[in-house]
């Protein structure tokens, strides 16, 4: 029981800590999210081929820009940590796409790492990326996060944790962001809201099937 409720918890773990950052589930499994924070409003659609190797489509709005960044991604479990209890994973993640700017299109993709690790209690994690686009300046984005679940439920009750993420990005006005957020998660379907220190939302929406 304890290793079925952590395969679900660590499939949305693998697709909750960044905007680009989409990771393995289980073999033949496939997840829909929908992120929105302060820097983008993003829709992903990923296939899980085996236990180390993803693939996926994102299709990104970066706000402050105006631009519409859609790429094919490939996830790669690089190394993963079992333990009776827990799990830890590291993931290197590439894409290739492009953006329309200003009524033109422009080639580009996107690389980075990403590591977490979980219990049923704790919660780590870090990502860092970077994306290029054809003329443009190279965009760097970095994120963590620590959460804490004040309950253990059992495998069919409603999951609850408490998470802080620091986003830093550069390129951003607000370049590094605070946000306090709630995770919950039930079944196959997964929520995570919050307001960040700049008074902007956060809100993703996970499921798998």
């Amino acid at each position: 029981m304890v290793k079925k409720f952590l395969l679900t918890a660590f499939c949305f773990v693998s697709f909750s800590i960044t905007a680009n950052a989409r990771s393995t589930s289980y073999p033949g499994g496939v997840t829909l999210m929908q992120h929105n924070d302060y820097v983008a409003n993003s829709f992903y659609l990923n296939y899980t081929i085996n236990g180390k190797d993803s693939v996926g489509i994102i299709s990104e709005h970066e706000r402050m820009q105006n631009i519409q960044f859609n790429t094919l991604q490939y996830t790669r479990v690089l190394k993963r940590w079992n333990q009776e209890n827990s799990q830890g994973n590291l993931y290197l993640h590439s894409g290739v796409g492009g953006a329309e700017i200003n009524n033109s299109f422009k080639n580009g993709g996107f690389g980075s790492l990403e590591a977490d690790w979980e219990n049923r209690r704790y919660y780590v994690a870090y990502k860092g990326s970077v994306t290029k686009l054809e003329g443009q300046n190279k965009w760097y984005r970095q994120m963590a996060r620590v959460g804490i679940a004040p309950y253990i439920g059992g495998y069919e009750d409603l999951q609850t944790w408490f998470i802080l993420q620091v986003s830093h990005t550069p390129q951003q006005q607000d370049n590094l962001v605070t946000t306090p957020m709630v995770r919950m998660f039930k079944d196959s379907y997964l929520v995570e809201f919050g307001v960040a220190d700049n008074k902007t939302a956060l809100f993703n929406f996970m499921t798998f099937f």
